[in-house]
């Protein structure tokens, strides 16, 4: 092989390892991309836990709003019913003459 052959083979084996450092750089790359697809898949998991337990949070406060707003609404009943008994017995009572 003469001086053009060797000259050939310099220059392939060149460009052989240009492309070998970008093929590597690449992988790097990719590397790093995949750590950080991995970081957002682990945020996302964390952000669904957190979620769901928000969820059953506004769950049992929404169960308890409701029952403390029942209340006055019995409490009323309760009034409503012993006055109109009131008046009934004084209905009955001034009927009777009592």
């Amino acid at each position: 092989m003469g001086e053009n052959g060797r000259c050939t083979q310099e220059g392939e084996l060149a460009t052989l390892r240009a492309d070998s450092v970008t093929i590597f750089k690449r992988l790097d790359n990719l590397e790093k991309v995949n750590d950080t697809i991995l970081e957002l898949t682990k945020s996302v998991t964390k952000l669904a836990e957190n979620m769901r337990e928000t969820k059953d949070d506004v769950k049992s406060i929404d169960d308890k709003l409701t029952k403390i707003q029942a209340k006055p609404l019995e409490r009323y009943e309760k009034i409503i019913i012993i006055v109109i008994t009131l008046l009934i017995s004084y209905v009955i009572n001034k009927a009777m003459g009592v």
